[in-house]
């Protein structure tokens, strides 16, 4: 084992300085010169050695392995005897290299090769799997007590566990219950090999770990008899001297509770809570970051990723249509500066809808350029306020390097919303990762995060976490939450298991459940839009009443002021899987696809209209378009403006008839703005109606209305108090008009002396 070593400066005190006198080591002619230059000298002799980081384990390691159906353990007292270090391997095959077989031949497989080919079949049954895999191998360690941490990786298909000189230091899908034998099938089918993360902190090596040789013992199960195939390779195992600088990854930018503010999360290894630093990116001046800079410290918590620590953030009071840049900073580590848009906050956006990327249910590569290829067409072309999944981020659960598969950079400037699928449900990686506003405490949970809403400009989005099967808490988060946002003008629900698709989902027994509880509660309270994904497999449903598609019109491209809800099914955006359609007759579905082309829609909304263009990927060509459009209801703003246009402003005072005109101004822009609301319309409405009542007219006191509403020289001449007469004649004179069927009125100005 090769050692590197690096030099450390011991600095010389004031006692090793009066050491150095009284022992002579420093010459009285350099004390007496003040040449301390000379210190420096002499302290090169007090060089310590360090070792750096030490690689002990990689893919030249020699394994020693044991593939013939036997329990190394058998007869020993205890099923780890095997993993210490006076167990006898003598007898066992060794190789260097990856390990595995694909039905009992050396070949690739999702993207990985096996270089040491397996036993994969017992001996004695044909084409049954060998439930378990024996490997051992040793490392060696010097200066113990400086080692900080041990890190490592490893693949794996299926479930793994780790010794070091006996003692289990990982176990990934092994069973919690004690076995027998070490003969069992364990795991679960997941596809690709997976990777797994090794790290022991200092307290855990002084405890498991021992100066000079070491053992390190792996056990490898099959998950069923049948499994087409079995793998293990240690990539790596570092052995870590002094302090590990600070790693930051993984930085991702998610919606906040509306459209002024984000939210953040990052990954570090060090325990100690981060902060965010952002400015506009107008106040950067040659190109350094501003001076002045808003803070958000973050929640740090220990994440599914070994040695790391999820960091989560809020960056609110943002502004409109303008750029951000912004920072991570973990101790004295400070991250490279990122930048994201925010848009109108008002007016119209858009988002991108994709279904299911389940990063790893293929081959891990060509997920990952998928789904990359994908955001790569929604963040230059589409160019969205945000990006919403449908869930199925991932395809196993608490797997690290499928999560940063689906975390492209393009994350750290994209917002994103997503949504938890089956293949998320069973990790709080999931919640590690995504930093999601207004979560519920009660409603939707399950280990990976519950229930949440959001809004962002007119619209209301409620993300329901379908796999608590609950409908009745479902009910009642939406129903919170469109209680606190009762101003909204769409209302938009985004869940995983789509209850209205058309491939092999649709007939699952759970989905029926879900289809004869959910429609009817969407219905109940009035929700525009639902977004779905799982099945794979494009679906847009006909206008939903209900449980009742309406078919009454055909397929439509658009409908206006619908009673019912249009539901919509994603197809997988990154091509990791399709599903084959199984019910092409669905009485709910308008229009269908599996071309087995990855898709992504962008849905574009302003007040009066909600649009979803939904695109195959690879060429950017138009699967479907389909348009919701609300009319606002304008009919008695423009009935007052009509009114108030009528209006002669001479028989008014100037400061009621100036409050009228703006009042009018007011509603007559909003009558022709495309993004006015209908709270909008109602206040404009109602602002006018009260400046029409509000106005004052200008009548003299001879009973004669006055052409102005400048009154401050003078005063209105009307009947005098006891001038009955005149009163008597104008009353006969009104009257006769009346009768005849005509009112003229005769105005006359006078004025009085003062």
């Amino acid at each position: 084992m090769k050692m590197k070593s690096k030099n450390i400066w011991l600095k010389a005190g004031a006692v090793t300085m009066a050491f150095a006198v009284g022992t002579g080591v420093l010459l009285p002619s350099v004390l007496n010169s003040g040449n301390m230059s000379a210190v420096y000298a002499q302290e090169a002799n007090a060089y310590s050695q360090v070792p750096s980081d030490v690689n002990v384990i990689d893919a030249t390691t020699v394994w020693k392995y044991l593939d013939d159906n036997t329990d190394p353990a058998n007869g020993l007292g205890s099923l780890t005897a095997w993993t210490t270090s006076d167990f006898n391997d003598g007898a066992w095959k060794s190789a260097a290299g990856s390990f595995g077989a694909k039905r009992g031949q050396l070949t690739e497989f999702d993207g990985f090769t096996p270089t040491v080919l397996l036993n994969q079949y017992k001996s004695d049954v044909p084409n049954e799997d060998v439930p378990t895999f024996f490997f051992r191998s040793t490392f060696e360690v010097e200066n113990l007590r400086e080692i900080t941490s041990i890190t490592g990786t490893l693949y794996h298909d299926d479930a793994v566990a780790v010794y070091i000189n006996g003692n289990k230091v990982l176990a990934v899908d092994m069973p919690a219950e004690e076995q027998e034998n070490n003969l069992y099938y364990a795991g679960v089918s997941a596809g690709a090999p997976k990777e797994a993360k090794l790290e022991l902190t200092k307290e855990q090596i002084q405890q498991y770990v021992k100066e000079g040789t070491n053992v390190i013992a792996v056990e490898l199960h099959n998950d069923r008899k049948d499994s087409s195939d079995i793998y293990f390779e240690f990539k790596n195992l570092t052995l870590n001297y002094g302090e590990p600088e600070i790693e930051q990854k993984s930085v991702n930018l998610t919606v906040g509770s509306d459209e002024t503010s984000r939210n953040l999360t990052w990954y570090a290894n060090s325990e100690t809570a981060g902060q965010v630093q952002y400015a506009k990116k107008s106040d950067m001046k040659d190109g350094q970051f501003p001076s002045e800079y808003q803070t958000a410290d973050a929640i740090s918590s220990q994440s599914n990723e070994s040695g790391f620590y999820s960091n989560q953030a809020t960056m609110r009071n943002l502004d409109e249509n303008t750029e951000y840049v912004y920072r991570v900073v973990n101790g004295e580590t400070v991250s490279e500066e990122y930048t994201f848009q925010t848009g109108d906050f008002d007016g119209a956006f858009s988002f991108a809808f994709v279904g299911d990327p389940q990063i790893g249910a293929g081959s891990l590569p060509s997920d990952i350029q998928g789904w990359n290829d994908t955001l790569d067409v929604i963040k230059n072309q589409l160019n969205p306020d945000f990006l919403f999944s449908a869930g199925d981020q991932v395809n196993t659960a608490n797997n690290e390097s499928q999560y940063t598969g689906y975390l492209n950079d393009t994350f750290s400037s994209l917002t994103s919303a997503t949504t938890i699928g089956n293949h998320d449900s069973s990790s709080a990686a999931y919640n590690e990762h995504f930093n999601l506003p207004n979560e519920s405490a009660q409603y939707g949970a399950t280990t990976a995060g519950s229930d949440y809403w959001f809004v962002y400009n007119n619209t209301l989005f409620m993300d329901i976490n379908s796999n608590d099967r609950s409908a009745a808490e479902h009910k009642q988060f939406m129903q919170d939450a469109i209680a606190a946002n009762p101003d909204v003008r769409w209302k938009t629900v985004v869940f995983h298991h789509s209850i209205y698709s058309t491939a092999s989902h649709a007939s699952d027994g759970d989905i029926i459940d879900r289809r004869n509880e959910l429609p009817q509660i969407f219905d109940e309270l009035d929700i525009d839009v639902v977004l779905m994904g799982h099945d794979h497999v494009y679906t847009r449903t006909y206008m939903m009443d209900g449980f009742t598609p309406d078919r009454s019109q055909g397929v439509q491209s658009s409908v206006t002021n619908p009673t019912g809800i249009l539901y919509l099914t994603a197809n997988s955006a990154s091509g990791s899987k399709y599903y084959g359609i199984t019910a092409p007759e669905a009485e709910y579905a308008a229009v269908q696809d599996q071309s087995k082309r990855r898709t992504v829609t962008n849905v574009e909304v302003t007040n009066t209209s909600y649009t979803m263009t939904t695109y195959f990927a690879d060429d950017m060509s138009v699967l479907d378009t389909f348009t919701i459009y609300k009319t606002l209801n304008t009919a008695d703003m423009e009935s007052l403006i009509s009114q108030a246009q009528g209006l002669n402003q001479a028989d008014y005072t100037e400061e009621s008839w100036n409050k009228l005109q703006a009042a009018l101004k007011a509603a007559t822009e909003l009558k022709n703005n495309a993004n006015a609301t209908q709270s909008d319309i109602d206040a404009a409405t109602t602002a006018l109606q009260e400046a029409i009542d509000g106005l004052v007219k200008v009548d003299n006191q001879d009973g004669e209305v006055v052409n102005t509403g400048d009154t401050s020289d003078e005063q209105i001449n009307g009947p005098q108090t006891g001038d009955t007469a005149n009163a008597v004649e104008i009353v006969s004179a009104v009257s006769a008009f009346i009768a005849a069927g005509t009112i003229v009125v005769v105005l006359t100005k006078k004025k009085m002396k003062s």
